[in-house]
């Protein structure tokens, strides 16, 4: 079935008469009556933010005690213009009465979601909304109307130094605040938080006790991972086996090694991390890599394999080879190139004079012996006897293969002049 209801101009809901037909009794008459303590609410739809905000009440003993017996009546406070004139405790007190009663299995707290509407507008409806908001909501007012203080007087706040003790204020602080608030919902549900303030000038210490109902902790994060590893043994006919490894989110996978080393009672060092991906090997992991490059679904195997060790001798490095001999030194004249340049031609010895020269090798500047041939005769390319002039070869010119030899009516340069 499905209920429209529309509000009328006062602000309230249709009368509960239309409602017969979708009452509890008819929809759930076939369900056999609960335990005490162990009805259900039906969701009025999306309620169930309110079934568990009170089905928590529901199951807090010293609140239950103190409605069912009754004693809730007499400190209603009709007067209180913070509350709702006892409205809202009697409709908690029928729900609590209907939780706890053996002759049904399922109640439906209309009537109390009709209350809280009418004390806050934010509820109502059946759109969905936060359980802690209406629960404090809810013993917010059943305070109000229970409220055993019918005029609060005016209370200053206690404040304490830093030679005072921390009892003494504390117990000064609640007493001001229960003579302005006076209820089973102070007695049971409240308590003092201490706060402490230091002047940064004068280094004054300022304590105050408050009065808190409920308290924002945050939800703790959680750092690790499972993953799940399927180990092979390296001895034969011994099955795999599936551990689930736990290591933190930001962990190495040499942190993963070292677990599983632990629970499963193999070595790490004989340990090898893989990744398998249609039944081969897709990637191997290595113990500085990340574990957060393990995905959800990833086929992690991890396998038991011997440590390679080094069997084979060092062998060392061969023999250079001896550097060149050093040429023996001669009493001849030699160049030496001053250049600090690392590309230039290194230095060279100079051999001695009776030595022959190859075609085109520098000449360092040694005195050459060139026959002159009479005039007239032709003398061959090269052709080199007994020494008859004297030619000065300058340093660094190279040495032709042959010589033209003048005639003899030819002046022969002097030895400063370059050939």
């Amino acid at each position: 079935y499905i209920l429209i209801e529309e509000r009328t101009k006062q602000g309230s809901w249709p009368n509960d008469k239309i409602y017969t037909r979708f009452s509890v009794n008819s929809r759930y008459q076939n369900l056999h009556p609960t335990e005490p303590g162990k009805t259900g609410l039906v969701n009025l739809g999306n309620t169930c933010f309110m079934a568990a905000a009170l089905q928590c009440l529901g199951q807090t003993v010293p609140l239950v005690d103190f409605f069912l017996t009754g004693a809730f009546r007499k400190d209603i406070n009709r007067e209180n213009p913070f509350g709702q004139k006892g409205e809202l405790a009697e409709n908690f007190c029928e729900l609590l009465k209907d939780l706890w009663s053996s002759k049904t299995a399922v109640h439906e707290p209309r009537s109390l979601k009709k209350a809280i509407e009418h004390c806050d507008a934010r509820f109502a409806g059946y759109q969905q909304h936060d359980s802690q908001e209406l629960l404090v909501f809810l013993l917010d007012g059943i305070h109000e109307d229970l409220n055993r203080v019918k005029v609060k007087p005016y209370v200053e706040k206690i404040e304490g130094g830093s030679d005072d003790k921390d009892v003494d204020i504390a117990k000064f602080a609640w007493d001001g605040h229960k003579s302005r608030n006076d209820s089973i919902i102070i007695d049971f549900f409240q308590g003092q938080l201490k706060s402490t303030l230091t002047c940064p000038n004068n280094a004054r210490v300022s304590v105050t006790f408050d009065p808190f109902m409920y308290l924002t902790v945050p939800i703790p994060v959680k750092t690790t991972r499972r993953i799940l590893v399927k180990l092979y043994y390296i001895k034969p006919g011994e099955y795999p086996e599936k551990f689930g490894v736990v290591v933190e989110k930001d962990g190495k996978i040499s942190d993963l090694v070292n677990e599983l080393s632990r629970l499963s009672g193999v070595a790490d060092s004989r340990l090898v991390i893989v990744e398998v991906l249609a039944s081969r090997f897709y990637k191997l992991y290595y113990p500085h890599d990340c574990v957060s490059e393990i995905r959800e679904n990833d086929k992690i195997h991890a396998h038991e394999i011997i440590p390679k060790k080094n069997l084979s001798p060092k062998i060392s490095e061969p023999p250079r080879r001896p550097p060149p001999p050093v040429p023996t030194a001669v009493n001849q004249p030699s160049t030496t190139l001053n250049s600090t340049n690392p590309f230039d031609d290194p230095p060279l010895d100079v051999p001695p004079a009776d030595v022959n020269l190859p075609a085109f090798a520098p000449n360092p500047g040694v005195h050459a012996e060139v026959e002159v041939p009479p005039a007239g005769v032709d003398t061959p390319a090269a052709c080199i006897g007994t020494p008859a002039a004297i030619v000065d070869v300058p340093a660094g010119v190279d040495t032709p293969t042959a010589v033209n030899i003048p005639a003899a009516d030819v002046n022969i340069p002097a030895a400063s002049v370059d050939i």
